[in-house]
């Protein structure tokens, strides 16, 4: 259960972050075209991409470990 909390939390607050610059970025765009803004989007977005495939195996590792510990 602890992976679970753990993998949700992560998740739930990457997507608010992106969420926060989505609207951020939207609003100033509306008024002006910054593309320093857009930069930030793409980086972060990319470097939620790289915190999901750390987490994905992360969770694949210790599932696997708690796993050998107690055999079915």
């Amino acid at each position: 259960i602890t992976l679970a909390v753990r993998l949700i939390a992560n998740v739930s607050a990457g997507h608010i972050v992106l969420g926060l610059i989505s609207n951020t970025l939207t609003t100033y765009f509306l008024t002006s075209s910054n593309i320093f803004l857009l930069a930030i989007m793409t980086g972060y977005m990319l470097f939620e991409f790289f915190v999901a495939f750390i987490q994905a195996y992360i969770f694949s590792l210790l599932v696997s470990l708690y796993q050998s510990e107690h055999p079915f």
